[in-house]
């Protein structure tokens, strides 16, 4: 699948492979597993500057998985503070899923897409890692 990723105002094509990932939880911290070994190319220039925040105009990024699921993972470490939703909410695109604050600063995790929340894998006051799955969505 190809995707247009825009990062600080510059757009950059990236194709990624379709690959199969599992959710396992491990010590009751829910983490995305890949099973298939795949190539993963930079599409960013090693001088591109870091962001320090997700903004509500930032989708959350998405793990697809072989079914309709949509795999909403945290982006970084760090603190959940809020969880906007409950299981069975019908979300629109953008809309506020929950709050991670990370390094003092509020970050707000919004649905990449329309859907219904199916599972909500965090609560208030539980630590997140980068890449851990928070919400599934239908």
């Amino acid at each position: 699948m190809k995707y247009k990723v825009s990062l600080n105002g510059k757009d950059y094509l990236v194709e990624v492979e379709r690959g199969e990932a599992r959710i396992l939880d491990i010590a009751d911290t829910p983490v995305v597993v890949a099973t298939s070994a795949s190539k993963i190319a930079d599409a960013t220039e090693s001088t591109a500057p870091q962001s320090s925040s997700i903004s509500a105009s930032e989708p959350a990024p998405v793990a697809e998985t072989i079914s309709d699921e949509i795999l909403v993972i945290s982006p970084m470490p760090g603190s959940v503070i809020e969880v906007s939703v409950e299981i069975g909410d019908q979300v629109q695109k953008n809309q506020k899923l929950c709050v991670i604050e990370a390094m003092k600063m509020e970050n707000e995790i919004v649905a990449p897409k329309v859907g219904t929340v199916n599972r909500i894998l965090i609560e208030t006051g539980s630590k997140v890692e980068t890449s851990q799955v928070l919400f599934v969505l239908i």
